[in-house]
């Protein structure tokens, strides 16, 4: 009786000692829902990626998909407050609740989750780090530009990635350290040698902005891996699979065929089960995480699927011509590898 007593008094003490439970996590759909906007955080710099026109709207790859996600959660595209936020303000803008999602070409790494208090639920862009000069310095190769100044911006993976890079292969670099904008200025006033960025980023301020992009030569040699990924943060877990499936479901719909001229004629293909999954059947997985049945048939009507959006943005519809490689479907020889839509 006496052993019974004292377990049961060292059971209170552990209860009552224990540490209180943390808060519930905010929820971010609800107050999405509550405002009637979705606060995405996109940055300028790069037009292909997000740039905001002359008549007040938004442009670019990552200007869609804060689109998609309007439209997932809020049914409507158009449903979108953008935010501008910059390298250094990012992470920032998301902890301190000025935007629900940061859709940038932000590169998930390990340690920013943990860093920042911040998830990368999915990756929708595989990129690598590449270096631009001058076509008047004969160089192809970094070996070739040893001592070289390179413009390059602070806060970014690109900056300790070359750091690194000129350490193991015994170079040395000076380094200019500017914002995006002020990188492209500084380059094209001969200011610094180099200029490095993720290839697309890269291949994109150069056409855009240099009165002619063929002066210029990008090295074949790729630095790094530059897996871009929406930010969310890391106290919503709906939240995260919320984002996490709008980005898998252009994925399935870029690998099954599903583009907005598919939905419009109503091909074969749709007959597919995991496609009537896509397009709002009674097993839709949305159902889970608080989406409304076709959220993801309507997101297609909206934006298209992945593919559509590369190719409008970045590919052949674009001005830059940028080929997919990595990101195409398993199927078509790329890195995208979605889970089953079930």
């Amino acid at each position: 009786m006496i052993r019974l007593v004292w377990i049961v008094g060292v059971l209170l003490l552990v209860v009552v000692g224990a540490p209180a439970q943390a808060a519930p996590a905010s929820d971010t759909l609800d107050k999405v829902r509550a405002r009637g906007l979705l606060n995405c955080g996109v940055m300028t710099g790069t037009p292909a990626f997000s740039q905001q026109q002359p008549d007040g709207a938004w442009h670019g790859f990552f200007a869609d998909w804060c689109r998609a996600l309007a439209v997932a959660v809020l049914d409507d595209a158009r449903a979108v407050h953008f935010i501008q936020v910059t390298p250094a303000t990012r992470f920032k803008a998301l902890t301190e609740l000025q935007v629900d999602v940061v859709m940038s070409n932000t590169t998930w790494t390990l340690s920013r989750e943990y860093q920042y208090q911040v998830r990368f639920p999915a990756i929708y862009l595989y990129d690598g780090q590449a270096i631009a000069t001058r076509k008047d310095t004969r160089w192809h190769t970094l070996a070739q530009a040893n001592q070289a100044t390179v413009c390059v911006e602070p806060n970014s993976t690109s900056h300790a990635n070359l750091q690194e890079y000129a350490q193991r292969n015994n170079l040395n670099f000076n380094y200019l350290a500017l914002n995006q904008q002020g990188i492209i200025t500084a380059f094209l006033e001969h200011r610094c040698d180099l200029i490095t960025d993720d290839r697309i980023a890269l291949t994109a301020n150069l056409k855009t902005t240099a009165s002619n992009d063929q002066d210029y030569v990008v090295f074949a040699e790729t630095l790094s891996r530059e897996p871009l990924a929406p930010m969310v943060r890391a106290d919503d877990e709906r939240w995260q699979r919320i984002v996490r499936m709008v980005v898998q479901a252009l994925l399935v719909a870029d690998e099954k065929g599903v583009s907005r001229d598919a939905l419009k004629q109503n091909r074969e293909r749709l007959s597919d089960p995991e496609v009537q999954r896509l397009l709002g059947s009674e097993d839709d997985p949305g159902q889970f995480v608080g989406l409304s049945r076709g959220w993801a048939r309507r997101m297609i009507e909206a934006v298209g699927n992945y593919g559509e959006l590369f190719a409008r943005h970045l590919g052949a519809q674009s001005s830059l011509q940028m080929p997919r490689l990595l990101n195409r479907p398993w199927s078509r020889g790329g890195l995208f590898y979605a889970p089953p839509f079930r």
